[in-house]
C-alpha cells in the first residue's frame, strides 16, 4: 500500500513540512537525473518513493513546480557557500581559486541536483524561467567580478579576455559532474581543490602566454 502524506500524513515518519518538500525534491533529483525531465513524470518520483501520486501534488502541483524547487535549493546552498569565500579577505587570485574549488565540491556532493541544474534548468518557462536565467547571470558577474579584481591586482595581462576566461572557468566546472566517478581514485574534495588551482593558474599563466 503506498503511503499517504501531507496533513493526514505520519507525521512522526515524515517530519515537517519542509522535511517532507526536501524528502520529495531529493527523489525527484535522482528521477530527473537519471531519466532527464522531460523523460520522468510525477508518478515515476511518487512511485519511487512509494506514495501516492495525489501525496507528491499535495506538496508540488506540478512537475515544473518541482523542478523550480531543486534549482532554487541548489541556488541558496550554493550562494550561501560562495557568499562565504568572496566575504574571505586576500587576493584576488585566491578567491577565485576559492570560488571554483568549493563550487565544484558542492556539485561533486550532489550529483543529482548538479545534472538536473546544468541540464534540465531550460525546460522552465514563464516567470520561472526569468528567475533562473536571472540566477545564473549572477552567478557568471560574481565570477567575472573576482577575475576583473585579479586584473586590477595585476595577476593578468592587459586587455586579456576576460569574458572568455569566465566562460572556460565556468564550462569546466559544469562539465565535472558529468565525467566524476565517485568510486575513483581521486575524491570530490581533491578534484575540487585541484580545479581551484587549475582555475588560478589559468588566469595567471595569461601573464606568460600569447593569447589570440
Amino acid at each position: 500500500m503506498k503511503k499517504q502524506i501531507g496533513n493526514y500524513g505520519d507525521k512522526t515518519t515524515f517530519g515537517g513540512r519542509s522535511h517532507r518538500r526536501a524528502l520529495i525534491r531529493e527523489e525527484a533529483a535522482k528521477v530527473f537525473a537519471d531519466r532527464g525531465y522531460n523523460g520522468s513524470s510525477l508518478q515515476e518520483v511518487a512511485d519511487a518513493m512509494g506514495f501516492t501520486k495525489a501525496a507528491v501534488y499535495y506538496y508540488y502541483p506540478s512537475k515544473e513546480a518541482l523542478l523550480f524547487d531543486i534549482l532554487s535549493y541548489a541556488d541558496d546552498q550554493i550562494m550561501a557557500v560562495l557568499d562565504t569565500e568572496i566575504a574571505r579577505r586576500g587576493a584576488a587570485l585566491e578567491q577565485v581559486e576559492r570560488i571554483v574549488s568549493a563550487h565544484v565540491a558542492w556539485y561533486l556532493l550532489h550529483p543529482n541536483v548538479a545534472k538536473v541544474v546544468f541540464r534540465d534548468w531550460s525546460e522552465l518557462s514563464g516567470e520561472w524561467l526569468r528567475i533562473q536565467v536571472a540566477r545564473r547571470r549572477r552567478y557568471s558577474h560574481l565570477l567575472r567580478e573576482a577575475i576583473e579584481r585579479c586584473a586590477t591586482e595585476g595577476f593578468l595581462p592587459d586587455g586579456a579576455p576576460i569574458t572568455l576566461m569566465t566562460n572556460f572557468i565556468n564550462g569546466a566546472v559544469a562539465a565535472t559532474n558529468f565525467w566524476f566517478d565517485a568510486s575513483g581514485q581521486e575524491s570530490a574534495d581533491a578534484v575540487a581543490s585541484a580545479f581551484g588551482k587549475l582555475a588560478a593558474a589559468v588566469l595567471s599563466g595569461t601573464a606568460h602566454a600569447s593569447i589570440p
